[in-house]
């Protein structure tokens, strides 16, 4: 980050910024590049260095990008909204968070992958932080 001009810095907060504003409705990351390959490598930038979490969501064949802070969030949220051994469906996640299928979907699917939940048919438990 040092090596980035200060203007590449500015843009970088920026991105990050809008990204985290999102919270589980993140904005397409197409729409916050503007200056195409600099915004390009400076998202990149933001996902190698894992303060942005990209997400594929299948069904839609498209990449949604989250932020870390956003997830944790989420999950914390989760977490006091069906607290274990509670379960809970896809429908009810994405109304305790107040997101939608888009979004809620590769939430969860990258909760399971964490270990944060699991799932067993059409309902989920969360296991640990």
């Amino acid at each position: 980050l040092a090596v980035l001009s200060a203007e590449s810095r500015v843009r970088l907060a920026g991105l990050e910024a809008a990204v985290l504003a999102g919270g589980l409705m993140p904005p397409d990351s197409a729409s916050l590049v503007e200056e195409a390959l600099q915004d390009a490598a400076l998202m990149a930038l933001l996902t190698d260095t894992g303060r942005l979490v990209p997400l594929r969501n299948g069904a839609l064949r498209q990449t949604l990008v989250f932020h870390r802070d956003a997830l944790a969030a989420g999950f914390e949220a989760l977490s006091r909204a069906f607290p274990p051994p509670a379960a809970f469906t896809t429908g009810e996640a994405r109304a305790a968070l107040g997101t939608t299928r888009k979004f809620i979907v590769p939430v969860l699917e990258h909760f399971d992958a964490q270990g944060l939940t699991t799932r067993q048919g059409d309902l989920r438990q969360v296991i640990g932080p």
